[in-house]
């Protein structure tokens, strides 16, 4: 697991927010999921999504099973409690990044969704809206080679 310092944006410089002022998630935060995701092969590797300052924080939860997670509810309590929680993060080892049925099943309205696939390589942010994903943030191979 990476240290939650490698994970957490700068406190200076402005707010950074995307489509629709969702907030987004910076190149160092998606460069060290990725390395999770490589480090935590061939299982998957999850966690929560919350906002900081403007900005998306993924906090780490563990490992899941080779393929599936669950997050436990106690790990969501604090976050849920204090309202800065805003979703989940998880990784498909042997998949690309995009939401699978059973990843679907378990958002919320307006959750956000960040699935980190390595087969191919690429990263997108969803928000969880209708029963459909929208995407607001996405990396490709290039994209991720790069950071």
């Amino acid at each position: 697991m990476r240290r939650q310092e490698e994970l957490e944006p700068k406190r200076q410089g402005p707010k950074r927010q995307g489509q629709d002022g969702q907030p987004v998630l910076s190149s160092s935060a998606i460069t060290a999921l990725v390395a999770e995701a490589h480090a935590s092969s061939p299982r998957e590797a999850c966690g929560l999504l919350i906002e900081w300052e403007g900005a998306l924080v993924p906090l780490p939860r563990g490992q899941g099973l080779r393929a599936s997670f669950e997050i436990p509810a106690r790990d969501l309590l604090p976050e849920a409690l204090d309202g800065s929680l805003r979703g989940v993060w998880h990784t498909h080892p042997q998949g690309p990044a995009a939401l699978s049925p059973a990843d679907a099943e378990g958002l919320w309205e307006e959750a956000l969704a960040l699935v980190i696939g390595l087969q191919p390589l690429g990263a997108q942010l969803l928000r969880w809206q209708g029963g459909v994903g929208r995407v607001l943030q996405s990396w490709g191979p290039d994209d991720l080679a790069k950071s």
